[in-house]
C-alpha cells in the first residue's frame, strides 16, 4: 500500500453473514495492497472479525469487519479511529467503508492485567487517558454515544439468557476458528 494511501467509501460490500473464507476473499479482492497478500484471521473478539495481513512491501495491516450492535456504530468507530490516530493513540486508518477499516499494524505484546498493577504503567495509561479525554476536537464527525460498561451488561445478560439471542451464529464469525488461532 502506498504510504499516503487514504480512502473512506459510503458504500459497503462486506456481508454479516459471509464466512471468514468468503470475507477473506473480498479482503484480497481490494484494489490498495501491493503484490500478493497474506491474511491471517485472529479470533476471540466478542464483535467482531478481526485479520491480519502482510501485503508484497512485508507491511502489516488490521482489517476490523464490524457490524452495527448493541449500539456500537461503526461510522463511530470510524471517527474514533481517526481521532486516536490525530492524538497519537492509535494506528493510521488507511481504509473504511461502513462494515470494514484497515488500520496499520501496530506490534508490540497484548498488555496483561497484572501489569496495570505496576505504577509506573499505571501513570502511563492515565498520561494517555488525559490526551484522549482533552482531544475532543479530533473527532470531526458526530460520533454516537457508547459506554462498554453497557455493552459488557449487555453480553453478561444475553449469556444469563435474560434476553433472546439474535441469531445463533456468533457474531465475530469464529466457531470454526482453530482453537490455535483463538
Amino acid at each position: 500500500m502506498r504510504e499516503d494511501f487514504f480512502q473512506i467509501n459510503e458504500v459497503s460490500v462486506l456481508r454479516r453473514e459471509w464466512s471468514s473464507e468468503r470475507t477473506q476473499q473480498y479482503i484480497r479482492s481490494l484494489p490498495f495492497w501491493t503484490g500478493t497478500i497474506s491474511i491471517e484471521q485472529k479470533c476471540g473478539g466478542l464483535q467482531n472479525r478481526m485479520y491480519f495481513v502482510s501485503d508484497g512491501d512485508g507491511k502489516r495491516y488490521a482489517v476490523r469487519c464490524g457490524f452495527d450492535q448493541y449500539r456500537t456504530r461503526q461510522t463511530s468507530v470510524v471517527q474514533c479511529t481517526l481521532a486516536a490516530w490525530k492524538l497519537g493513540l492509535g494506528p493510521r486508518l488507511r481504509y473504511a467503508e461502513p462494515n470494514l477499516s484497515v488500520t496499520d499494524f501496530i506490534s508490540g505484546p497484548q498488555m496483561q492485567a497484572r501489569e496495570l498493577r505496576d505504577p509506573a504503567m499505571m501513570a502511563a495509561v492515565i498520561e494517555r487517558m488525559k490526551i484522549l479525554h482533552a482531544g475532543s476536537d479530533a473527532v470531526e464527525e458526530t460520533i454516537s454515544y457508547w459506554w462498554p460498561f453497557h455493552t459488557v451488561r449487555r453480553y453478561w445478560m444475553r449469556w444469563k439468557g435474560v434476553s433472546p439471542p439474535r441469531s445463533s451464529a456468533s457474531p465475530t464469525g469464529c466457531r470454526r476458528c482453530p482453537s490455535s488461532a483463538r
